[in-house]
């Protein structure tokens, strides 16, 4: 008896909460086409890829425009000796 009234109030719960969670949402969001765009752009792993790349091969160019330029190196010494 026990057994069928535990399943009974659980089987109650779970219709409960599952009409409560297909509920609409009045609280939703919409969004235009282009926001929608945005976001996909935004979240997309490829994208987000390949613009690390590009600032990657981006950061390797400065530094191969600085291996160009030229260097100069020096030195200076001083000493005194006494005879």
């Amino acid at each position: 008896m026990f057994r069928k009234v535990f399943l009974g109030c659980t089987f109650f719960l779970l219709l409960i909460l599952s009409a409560h969670a297909q509920s609409p949402d009045t609280s939703a969001t919409k969004y235009t086409l282009q926001q929608c765009i945005q976001l996909a752009l935004k979240n997309n792993p490829t994208v987000q890829h390949s613009q690390v790349a590009s600032e990657t091969q981006r950061a390797n160019l400065t530094g191969a425009r600085g291996n160009m330029l030229p260097t100069l190196n020096g030195t200076i010494d001083h000493g005194i000796s006494q005879g």
